[in-house]
Parts: C-alpha cells; structure tokens; sequence
C-alpha cells in the first residue's frame, strides 16, 4: 500500500481518478473479454447427434391394444454442447404419444419435438419420419 502512495505521489495522481482515468476503454475491455467468452463456450462446440429413439403410447383405451405400427421407433437429430452430450443420459429419451380418446381403426400418430423432452440444453432438430401408423383392434 506504501509503495501505490509513493506512485501516486509520483505521478501526481489520487487512486480513485487512476481508476477511472479511460473508463471507456476499460469498459470496453471487459466487454469484448465477455464477448470472446460467450462465442468460445456459447455458440463454438455445437454437437449434432442422430439418434433412434422408441416410441411409446399412453393412455391407450381399455378393451384396445395396438395391432399394428408402421414404425416402432424414429430417426432424431439433436443439437446441443459437446459437454452437454458427455453430461446426460439420452439411452432413457422417447417419444410418448397421447392415445388418449382414439377409437378402434388406423390412424395417424402425429410426432414432434415436444413429445420427447429432451434434457435441458439440448435442442430437438429434426424427427424422421414425422408421423406413424397405428391400428387399434379390439383384444
């Protein structure tokens, strides 16, 4: 402490107006320092996986099973950090779709990024195909 009061004395200079002597520029510093961080950790380091995931029914009506699928699990693409990839588990991910009211018949089970919450971090790009096939028969 002696020693910035003999370089105060020195330069002729109080310590609170060396700190804001180009405040400016030292704030600018800290910007561009926070903005070299963000683009090296926020947006560089941007995985994509493909990956099959299964596809699972709830609320299927009682007295009905499904008879028929056209697919039993479907193609996802996900992106997401590195870091976040190696960090969580995607084995446990499916796509759950809501049979909730369906009658006896085929029909079309529409399918989207909601239905497979992903981990948080990870975004849902692309599911293929987009929907599925169901028949419903009587047991």
């Amino acid at each position: 402490m002696r020693r910035l009061g003999l370089l105060c004395e020195v330069s002729g200079t109080n310590p609170p107006r060396a700190l804001t002597k180009n405040l400016w520029l030292k704030l600018a510093s800290v910007v561009f320092g926070a903005l070299i961080w963000f683009i090296s950790f926020g947006v560089a380091g941007t995985t994509v996986r493909n990956l099959a995931v299964p596809v699972e029914f709830t609320n299927v009506p009682s007295g009905l099973r499904i008879s028929q699928l056209s697919a039993d699990s479907i193609q996802v693409q996900l992106r997401g950090s590195s870091w976040m990839f190696e960090a969580v588990n995607l084995s446990k991910m499916s796509a759950r779709a809501d049979l909730r009211g369906a009658k006896e018949g085929a029909f079309k089970v529409a399918l989207r990024p909601d239905l497979l919450n992903p981990p948080p971090g990870i975004r849902v790009e692309r599911i293929s195909p987009l929907s599925v096939s169901v028949v419903l028969s009587r047991h």
